[in-house]
C-alpha cells in the first residue's frame, strides 16, 4: 500500500456530492427548479432534494420564491461567483479532455533502437508542422511489461514492437521493415570482406537478447540455417553488440539501417554473404479510443508523412 498521505482538503471534502453544485448553478441560471430538472434531464422532485441538502450544507434558503421564479438570496449569490468561473471551467476541460488542444503529450514506449530509428525523424517533423506537442520515450529495454501490457494498462500512448498485437481495442499497423546484415570489425584478422556460411559457424558471434516474438521468429530461422555458433557475448541493445564487434574479433547481425548511419564511425565493416537473412517488420500499436483526440490523430499524419505508410 501506498504511503503517500490523502490531501487535507480531499479528506474534508470526499462525503460532499459535487453534483450538488451543477445542479446549483443550473438553477441559479434559469430561476427555476422545473427548467433545471428538463435542462439536466432529471426529476423535479431529485432537483428539489439536491437543492435541500445544499441548503442544509451552506445553512441557507439560497433561493426565494417570488412569483414563478426563484430569486437568489445573498449567500446564493455569493456562492455562484465563487465557484461559477471555475465550475464552468472545470466541466469543459473533462468534457474535451480526449480532444482538445490541451491534451498534447504522448508517451512513446519502444526499445532503444526503435526510438533511434523513428523518433529523431519524428522530432524533426513536428518541429515542421503546426501540431505543437511534448513527446516523452519510455525505454522497452529496462521495462518488465510487454508492449501489449503497456496498452492494455494505457502507460503509453504508442507501442512500436517487432510483433503485431491483434485485439478488438488496439489498432496495429506494420511502420517499417529491417534488412539484417553481418559486420565485424574492420581490423578482423580472419574475415575479409566475403562471409560464408562455414566461416560463421566457426567465428564468436555477439546475440541480440531480446524476447519479442517478431526477433525470436527471425533469430529462430537464422539458429536452423547455420547451426550453433559461438556466442560468447550477449546484450540487449544493438549499439552495445555492434560496439563490441568494433573493439574485438565477434561477430554480429544489425540492421542495415544501423549500419548505415554509424556503422563506420564504430570500426566496422559490413560483410557480403552467401546466404540471407529474413528482414524484421516494425509494428506501431495504439488504442482505438485515442483516434478521439484530434492532436492525435494529427500525430498518426505526420508519422505518416514520414513513412508514407498509412496508420489510421
Amino acid at each position: 500500500m501506498s504511503g503517500k498521505p490523502v490531501p487535507s482538503n480531499l479528506q474534508k471534502i470526499k462525503f460532499f456530492d459535487l453534483n450538488l453544485l451543477i445542479e446549483f448553478e443550473v438553477i441559479f441560471i434559469f430561476s427555476s427548479v422545473k427548467l433545471a430538472a428538463e435542462k439536466l434531464n432529471m426529476s423535479s422532485s431529485s432537483v428539489s432534494q439536491s437543492l435541500n441538502k445544499l441548503r442544509q450544507r451552506l445553512s441557507d434558503p439560497l433561493f426565494v420564491r417570488d412569483g414563478q421564479k426563484l430569486v437568489p438570496t445573498t449567500t446564493a449569490i455569493k456562492f455562484h461567483l465563487l465557484i461559477g468561473n471555475e465550475l464552468g471551467g472545470l466541466v469543459d476541460k473533462i468534457l474535451n479532455f480526449t480532444s482538445n488542444s490541451e491534451h498534447s503529450r504522448f508517451v512513446i514506449y519502444s526499445s532503444t533502437y526503435a526510438a533511434q530509428r523513428i523518433l529523431p525523424d519524428l522530432c524533426a517533423a513536428l518541429d515542421n508542422s503546426e501540431l505543437k506537442c511534448n513527446i516523452e520515450h519510455i525505454s522497452a529495454d529496462s521495462a518488465l511489461n510487454s508492449g501489449e501490457d503497456i496498452l492494455a494498462h494505457r502507460k503509453a500512448d504508442i507501442v512500436f514492437d517487432t510483433q503485431p498485437y491483434y485485439a478488438f481495442s488496439t489498432v496495429t499497423k506494420k511502420y517499417l521493415s529491417d534488412k539484417i546484415i553481418a559486420v565485424s570489425s574492420n581490423k578482423h584478422p580472419r574475415v575479409n570482406e566475403v562471409l560464408t556460411k562455414e566461416i560463421m559457424k566457426n567465428e564468436p558471434s555477439t546475440f541480440l537478447n531480446v524476447k519479442t516474438l517478431g526477433l525470436l521468429r527471425t533469430q529462430r530461422k537464422i539458429m536452423e540455417y547455420l547451426g550453433e555458433r559461438d556466442f560468447n557475448f550477449e546484450s540487449s541493445s544493438i549499439m552495445v553488440n555492434a560496439s563490441v564487434s568494433a573493439k574485438s574479433d565477434k561477430i554480429s547481425l544489425i540492421p542495415e539501417w544501423f549500419y548505415a548511419e554509424i556503422g563506420e564511425s564504430l570500426g566496422l565493416k559490413k560483410l557480403t554473404c552467401d546466404f540471407d537473412f529474413d528482414p524484421v517488420d516494425h509494428y506501431i500499436a495504439y488504442n482505438k479510443s485515442m483516434l478521439s483526440n484530434t492532436n492525435f490523430v494529427r500525430l498518426l499524419e505526420v508519422m505518416e508523412s514520414i513513412t508514407k505508410v498509412s496508420l489510421q
